[in-house]
Order: C-alpha cells, then sequence, then structure tokens
C-alpha cells in the first residue's frame, strides 16, 4: 500500500517547512522532576500508584499548558 501523504511544497516545488509549536519549558521541568522523584522511588514498585502519580502529573501539565 502507498502512501498517500505529501508534505505541502512551495511554487519553487521544494518541501516547505512544516511549523511546530514551541516546547514549553514548564512541561519539561514538570518531566524532568518526575523523573527524578518517582522513578526507581518506592512510587514506583506498585503499578496502581505509579500510574496514579503519572496521571496526576499529566493533570499538572494540562493546566499549565492552559496558562
Amino acid at each position: 500500500m502507498e502512501d498517500t501523504k505529501t508534505l505541502p511544497e512551495t511554487a519553487a516545488g521544494e518541501v516547505a517547512p512544516v511549523a511546530h509549536a514551541a516546547p514549553n519549558p514548564m512541561l519539561a521541568l514538570i518531566d524532568q522532576w518526575f523523573v527524578d522523584h518517582f522513578h526507581n522511588a518506592i512510587t514506583s514498585r506498585d503499578t496502581e500508584i505509579f500510574n496514579y502519580c503519572q496521571s496526576a502529573k499529566e493533570e499538572l501539565k494540562r493546566r499549565v499548558a492552559a496558562l
């Protein structure tokens, strides 16, 4: 099956750059803090607890991104 997705082209036939939103440094900080404090900690030894903490982190990131 052939890939039908194509990138936008400029008038000269060159591939146009795709614009991406700039990463939010606060979200990266939250991710790094989570790794520093939760990975290999007692909370990561129980899947249910770790998943709860992971969900809380993702909710925090959603709230920060909305500011």
